[in-house]
């Protein structure tokens, strides 16, 4: 998410959300040994030795299955057995008004999607698409398989694919609005001197831990949502699971680094392990972190605060496939514990809400 995200309505303006039918004429015909959309399991390792014969291959496998598929500098024109969906979705990506699709299911550890190869513009929509369609048939119980984040060029591009997409029921099961979630942080401009941990003395932690009895966590399994976390910050020492901050596609920038603190902050009001009665989380759980923004600021404003001190006001968007992504990956490892600490006024999509369903329903279980 970039300084030009547009949000209306507590959406964000130029995405959709488009669940895929796994019964739809053109992915009935593409078998799981073809090159369009396959994963890579299903690639031969000849077709790798350059992208040019790569695409010269799809485009082969394309015509002798009567789809379509636009690789590169090759294009092939929709042949009977595409449906609307697809047809509305090659036509514009050819005039660029689709900027990218990307499966909200991750691939396999170690695969790789045809999607991921091909750069906007030429085919990569069309692959993302399919590959979405085999991560269905192969995951029947992921909430988010078969389901594709849609990025247009314009509000207006978004609203006409809506209108032609949901006027094909036969590939497109639904297509849905993307809830904006967000984070703002103020900053001041000068340090500020640390303040007392007012919190542990306010729910008289002290107390808790010296009742009989009391375990402090230590072997709950606990999630934490957000902009990332300092994983050598000493306060974390053998406090850490899994860290996962993968970028959703090629060109959205996603490094280890907390883009802006936030999510170590949260993290270590839930386990910090600092000096006693100083520094100190609420608990010994052993934290895994999701990173759910990419690198990219959204807005950036300074104002004076009632203290009369300079601020600076970032505005940070969460990424909606990382964020599926961690949602799903939740639901499936029974994390007894999720925080989130982001902010946003629309309702849930479908999948955000059916996998926190999920996830609520394994913890409980």
């Amino acid at each position: 998410m970039s300084e030009d995200v547009v949000v209306e309505d507590g959406y964000y303006a130029n995405q959709r959300f488009v669940t895929l039918n796994s019964s739809a004429s053109l992915a009935t015909s593409l078998g799981a040994g073809t090159l369009a959309g396959a994963r890579a399991s299903g690639i031969g390792a000849a077709d790798y030795e350059s992208l040019a014969g790569f695409a010269g291959t799809v485009v082969e496998r394309a015509h002798s299955y009567g789809s379509a598929a636009a690789i590169e500098d090759v294009m092939v024109e929709t042949l009977p057995g595409a449906t609307h969906a697809f047809e509305t979705l090659l036509s514009m990506e050819r005039s660029t008004a689709l900027v990218a699709a990307t499966p909200l299911r991750r691939p396999v550890l170690g695969d790789s999607s045809l999607a991921d190869l091909l750069s906007p513009g030429s085919g990569q929509v069309f692959a993302a698409c399919l590959e979405a369609i085999r991560i269905q048939e192969d995951e029947q119980t992921s909430v988010i398989a078969g389901t594709v984040l849609l990025e247009f060029d314009s509000a207006d591009s978004a609203e006409e694919a809506h209108r032609q997409l949901a006027a094909d029921p036969e590939a497109v099961t639904s297509i849905e609005r993307v809830p904006a979630r967000w984070l703002e942080t103020d900053t001041p401009e000068e340090v500020l001197s640390p303040v007392n941990p007012w919190h542990l003395t306010r729910i008289g932690l002290d107390r808790v831990r010296e009742a009989e009895g009391f375990k402090d966590g230590q072997d709950v399994e606990l999630a934490v949502l957000d902009t990332g976390i300092d994983e050598n910050h000493p306060f974390f020492a053998g406090r850490l699971g899994p860290y996962s901050y993968e970028p959703p596609r090629p060109g959205i920038p996603s490094d280890r680094r907390d883009i802006s603190s936030h999510g170590t902050h949260v993290a270590g009001t839930i386990g910090a392990d600092g000096p006693t009665g100083n520094v100190e989380g609420v608990c010994r759980a052993r934290l895994h972190i999701y990173k759910i923004f990419s690198d990219q600021v959204g807005r950036v404003r300074r104002f004076y605060g009632p203290d009369n001190q300079p601020y600076m006001r970032n505005e940070y968007f969460v990424h909606p496939v990382m964020y599926s992504r961690a949602l799903q990956d939740c639901a499936d490892s029974n994390f007894p514990v999720l925080n989130l600490s982001i902010g946003g006024t629309a309702e849930g999509s479908t999948d955000e809400s059916d996998c926190s369903r999920l996830s609520l329903t394994r913890a409980r279980s």
